[in-house]
Order: C-alpha cells, then sequence, then structure tokens
C-alpha cells in the first residue's frame, strides 16, 4: 500500500524546479533539461504509487490531490519546459484521477471532488504557493506562477469562500514587478479574484488599501494593455471600497488620471482613460466638479478632434465624458471659467460633416451649457450666432443650418 508521504515526495520531484536565476534573466536554463530526465525518472513511478493509493484506506486526500493539481498546470502550462512528455504526463494524469476518483480531467478538481472539500483543495494549493512564490524567490520558479494563475482564472467557478488576503498576495506580487508579461499575468489573476469579493470582505479590515497602492502605481505605466486591465481593476474595487473612503480614493484616482490624459499622446491610451472616467462619473457624481481640469481635458482633447483620423478614435468618448460630467456637475458652470469649450463646440460643429450623431450630441450639450449661463451671457451668446449665420451660408451651408437650428432653440 502506497503511503502519502512518498507520493506527496514524487509529486514534488516531478515539480518543474527552481531555477537559479530569474526566468527572465536567461533563454536557457539548464534546469529545464535536467528536469526532463528527472520526469522521465520519477513520474512512472508516481503513476505506480497514485494506483495503489487507496482513498478509503487514507481518508482525505487533499494534499495529494492538491500536489496533483498543481504538477498538471506546471505540466499544462505553454512555455520553454514544455514538451512532448508534458503533454504525455498529463493524459496519464487525467486517466488515473478519472480511474480513482471519477474526474474527467485534472482541470476539474477544483470544479467536482467527491473526496475532499473544494475549499481545502484551494486552501492548501494556495497555500504551498504562497511559500515559493516569495518576494525574493517568486520569478525562479516561472511554472508555479502559471500554476497559480491558471487556478485563479476560473475562481468564480470554485464553490468556496474567498480572502483577499490569502489569495491575493501573489497577484499584487506579480503586479509590482517590472516584467510586463507578469504585470499582466498579476492584474488578471487580481481581476478575477476582485469579481468575487463583495464589501464585506473589506469591512473588517483595510487590506483594500494594499490593493489600491499597488494598483495606482500602474496608472503611469505607458503599456496600453496594463493600463486596460489596471483600470478594471480599479473599477472593480471601487465598487467593493467602504463608503468612509470611496469618495476620497476615488477623487485620488481621477486627478492621477487627469493629469496623465494632459500631457498623454497615444491616442487609445486616452481613449481607455475616457472610459474609464465615463464610467466612475457615474459613481463618483457631483464630487467629479473638484476636479478643475476636467473640462479643460475635455476642451483639449476635443479640440484636437478637428483631425478626423482623431477624432474617429477619440471623438465618441470624449463626448460622451462631457455629457455625463454636464448631468452630474452642471450646478458649477461657469462661462467665464470655460469659455473656451463653447468655442470649441461650435468649432467642431463646422467640421464635423459625417458624423452626425456627435454633430446632434455636441448641438445638445451645447444648448444645456447656454441654458446655464446668466441672462447677459445668452444674449451675448445669441448675438454672435445671429451674427454669423449669414457669413457662413455661402462658406458653410450645413453648419449655418445647424446655428439656424441653434438659434430657434434658444429663443
Amino acid at each position: 500500500m502506497s503511503s502519502i508521504s512518498s507520493v506527496l515526495e514524487l509529486l514534488e520531484r516531478c515539480y518543474v524546479p527552481k531555477l537559479s536565476r530569474n526566468f527572465e534573466e536567461s533563454e536557457n536554463h539548464p534546469e529545464f533539461k535536467k528536469w526532463e530526465t528527472n520526469l522521465s525518472e520519477h513520474f512512472p513511478t508516481l503513476m505506480d504509487l497514485l494506483n495503489d493509493l487507496d482513498p478509503k484506506e487514507h481518508g482525505s486526500l487533499s494534499s495529494v490531490l492538491s500536489s496533483i493539481l498543481l504538477l498538471y498546470y506546471q505540466l499544462d502550462s505553454k512555455d520553454k519546459w514544455n514538451n512532448n512528455k508534458c503533454e504525455e504526463c498529463i493524459k496519464k494524469l487525467d486517466i488515473q484521477l478519472e480511474v480513482l476518483y471519477g474526474i474527467t480531467s485534472c482541470d476539474n478538481l477544483l470544479m467536482s471532488n467527491k473526496d475532499t472539500t473544494t475549499q481545502e483543495l484551494f486552501d492548501i494549493s494556495i497555500d504551498v504557493l504562497h511559500k515559493k512564490l516569495n518576494p525574493d524567490e517568486f520569478k525562479m520558479y516561472p511554472a508555479l506562477i502559471e500554476a497559480y494563475c491558471m487556478i485563479v482564472k476560473d475562481i468564480m467557478y470554485y464553490d468556496i469562500e474567498i480572502k483577499p488576503v490569502t489569495v491575493l498576495p501573489i497577484s499584487l506580487l506579480l503586479i509590482e514587478d517590472y516584467v510586463n508579461e507578469n504585470r499582466l499575468k498579476g492584474l488578471k489573476s487580481c481581476l478575477a479574484t476582485l469579481n468575487c469579493l463583495t464589501p464585506e470582505h473589506f469591512s473588517d479590515g483595510n487590506y483594500y488599501e494594499v490593493i489600491y497602492n499597488v494598483l495606482k502605481k500602474l496608472i503611469l505605466e505607458s503599456d496600453l494593455e496594463v493600463t486596460k486591465w489596471v483600470l478594471d481593476c480599479l473599477f472593480i474595487l471601487f465598487q467593493l471600497l467602504p463608503s468612509s473612503v470611496k469618495v476620497t480614493t476615488v477623487d485620488d484616482t481621477l486627478g492621477i488620471i487627469l493629469e496623465q490624459m494632459y500631457t498623454e499622446t497615444n491616442l487609445y491610451r486616452k481613449k481607455a482613460f475616457f472610459r474609464f472616467i465615463n464610467k466612475i462619473i457615474h459613481m463618483h457624481r457631483l464630487h467629479c466638479a473638484k476636479r478643475t481640469m476636467f473640462l479643460t481635458v475635455i476642451c483639449d482633447n476635443l479640440d484636437t478632434c478637428s483631425n478626423s483620423g482623431v477624432a474617429e478614435i477619440l471623438l465618441s468618448d470624449t463626448l460622451e465624458c462631457l455629457e455625463n460630467w454636464v448631468k452630474y456637475c452642471w450646478c458649477v458652470w461657469k462661462l467665464s471659467q470655460n469659455q473656451k469649450l463653447m468655442s470649441t463646440l461650435i468649432k467642431m460643429l463646422y467640421i464635423c460633416h459625417k458624423e452626425k450623431d456627435a454633430l446632434a450630441k455636441m448641438q445638445t450639450i451645447f444648448l444645456t451649457l447656454y441654458k446655464l449661463c446668466t441672462e447677459s451671457e445668452k444674449k451675448a451668446i445669441y448675438n454672435n450666432i445671429e451674427k454669423s449665420i449669414p457669413e457662413f451660408k455661402d462658406l458653410n451651408e450645413a453648419f449655418a443650418e445647424r446655428l439656424e437650428d441653434i438659434k430657434s432653440s434658444m429663443t
């Protein structure tokens, strides 16, 4: 009869070993070659021991199953250590589990397991990973990083209670790494976990601060994909924050993003920021008015949309952002401080020809802002438009018609 300790020892020997230096520091790691030999030597014996392991005799096999799970995901990782031998071992592990436990694939261990609770299996697996993936050595265990990511990506489908302080440290460790690939792995794992949480998960502590401070640093990261994942994580995190800190945290983020947008040159990154703000403004509402740079950023980006190529990318999201700002922050509107915005809207009404939805939206926004002006300001705007219509009838008939529509709506 096989002992659990013997099986666990063999499983450990079949793991992709710890590297002598960080994974990204070399294209070739001698440990991978040695591991191939090691796997060929120990895996057949492991299969024999697993076949002899009687669940009825040993009771709970959580430690064995969690080790099998970690080995499976290491073998299944499509990276430098993966080879035909890995695929062969995966098939044998699947067959062994189906024979012993009726589970069709190791990949389903955390989905349905009759011999142990999913919670116990998950907790043991995460605990094992934490012991090896520590801040000093985690980059020497690339296969275990993959195993962690594979486990966490489907976390929403597990019947478990999630503790952020237990699951998220490895994600945050990866997010803080300078290697972009690790950052993305960490962000994806972080988002998968955050999507499973509720505000109650943070009711007894301030671990949300740790998460936020790690994510906040990457708002400044120029990589577009990183930016998108960071913003997705932040949006979910904000919905989980205690009400006592939500306003200040969202406001802090909004300030950082507006500063970024003021100098950002990547149009697609700007687009990602606008889409994020368009979601946040419904959450932050009137508090957005505290950020005086908001309308400056809107106006500057609207102005750049006079270029048709830029407009194709940014115009729709910029206008939506302005619409939302007006919806919640109309009470602080002052023409004296934002006259340029009104002028830019008129300029865009003159330049745009094909964007019918955008034209209608700009016209509506202009009229809304007009109604928020003082009576003397309204009179001056009305007179300027009335005076301009004859001047543009020969130059741009479509624009003159838009001005007529606007003038008729003013009265």
